[in-house]
């Protein structure tokens, strides 16, 4: 793998660990729909790391992104289908924190957020972390 690629996917990797980190500071904080907001975007640019690695870039439309991750890694199944399922779960909850005004997100919510998105980060990273240069 080519090393300017495996740096461009580490870059998102690292967004991806400061938004779990963004996410767990907001639940300490009960600011529970940011926290889903920062987990959903943790996942989302986790997912980005990987696609980088098979060189697609273009992240404007987030339904382009999880419908590429789902094809490459899902249905490949070089990840578990959970994975899919916690996309899911973070996309569902951070469009109703985000667009619905009569939305509040609980504290159960968003533990459940950060958790997800903490095993989605860890399962990604240690994919990349793990992937050889040429």
């Amino acid at each position: 793998m080519n090393s300017n690629i495996i740096k461009l996917g580490k870059e998102y990797l690292l967004k991806s660990y400061q938004f779990l980190q963004d996410s767990i500071l907001n639940l300490e904080h009960s600011r529970f729909d940011t926290s889903i907001n920062r987990a959903y975007y943790s996942v989302f640019h986790a997912m980005c790391a990987c696609l980088c690695i098979i060189q697609i870039s273009d992240f404007k439309k987030h339904s382009f992104v999880i419908a590429k991750f789902r094809e490459a890694y899902i249905k490949t199944e070089k990840f578990d289908k959970v994975l899919s399922a916690i996309i899911d779960y973070l996309s569902k909850y951070r469009n109703e924190c985000d667009y619905n005004v009569a939305f509040r997100a609980d504290h159960d919510a968003a533990v459940k957020g950060v958790d997800l998105a903490k095993h989605f980060y860890d399962m990604i990273s240690s994919y990349i972390n793990n992937i050889k240069v040429e």
